[in-house]
């Protein structure tokens, strides 16, 4: 009976160290993860969605026409609005060509890494900023990775949190409609831009002609997408104050190229 139980006993040990033994030599899986479609940016209730779809596109645009890597002027990069106008079959006239040197004279106003709205906006429009009259809100800080998570996780909780304010603002009755357009526009551009950098980063990576500018800004960046996505849609409330809603997404697509690859718009935003 001693003997039996003492053999018991070491087959039960033997199979917990066997055990622990199989765990420790799993192999580890890296996490995979997923890509944001465009039906996933979208949000159909907010008018101004387009605009949000219209700034991906231009970055499509851009860097498969343009050097990212490599700084261009502001005549090569009017050329490249040109071009997409036309490759959208949208017109590029005067009036779009001066809405555009505004814009690019505001963004040239921002001042990266600090805060993204100008406060003179929020004394001219103060439906459309927070009580600390730092802009409307964007809970970018759902993008940080301390939150914990997979990236894909954190951007559709963020996507989420931007389409329930983009549900406020369209029940606010103390809003104009031109602050709602503007908010909306600011909104719809922050979605589009997370999702599409968030696929930069984590999905597309090497295959993105954006992840090798985009990689060597967010090395020394706590939350660049962060960054992005919070400059983005400044940019577009920015110039839908200054030049109206219309083309705010392209042009808020500037910011977004200048501050994932600081070198190619440098003159921009110095």
């Amino acid at each position: 009976m001693k003997n039996l139980r003492n053999l018991t006993m070491g087959l039960v040990t033997a199979f917990f160290l066997v055990t622990a033994c199989d765990k420790s030599e799993e192999p580890f899986t890296p996490t995979v993860e997923k890509e944001i479609t465009r039906a996933e940016m979208q949000n159909k209730a907010n008018p101004q969605d387009e605009e949000g779809a219209q700034h991906n596109d231009f970055l499509d645009y851009l860097v498969v026409h343009a050097d990212v890597k490599q700084e261009i002027s502001r005549e090569k990069l009017v050329s490249l609005y040109k071009a997409f106008y036309a490759s959208q079959k949208m017109e590029f006239n005067e009036t779009e060509m001066r809405n555009l040197n505004l814009r690019l004279e505001a963004f040239g106003a921002m001042k990266i890494g600090g805060p993204y709205i100008n406060p003179d906006l929020c004394k001219r429009f103060p439906g459309i900023c927070n009580l600390t009259g730092t802009g409307p809100y964007n809970p970018v800080e759902l993008l940080a990775p301390s939150n914990g998570g997979t990236a894909y996780e954190r951007a559709t909780k963020y996507l989420a949190a931007i389409r329930n304010e983009e549900t406020k603002i369209m029940k606010n009755d103390d809003l104009t409609e031109d602050e709602k357009q503007i908010v909306l526009t600011y909104y719809a551009v922050a979605r589009h831009s997370a999702a599409y950098w968030h696929n930069v980063a984590y999905v597309q990576k090497e295959k993105s002609g954006w992840y090798d500018v985009y990689s060597e800004a967010a090395a020394v960046a706590p939350c660049h997408l962060c960054d992005i996505a919070n400059a983005d849609a400044s940019g577009a409330v920015i110039g839908g104050v200054i030049a109206g809603p219309p083309g705010a997404g392209a042009g808020a697509a500037s910011v977004s190229a200048g501050v994932a690859a600081h070198k190619f718009l440098d003159w921009l935003f110095n």
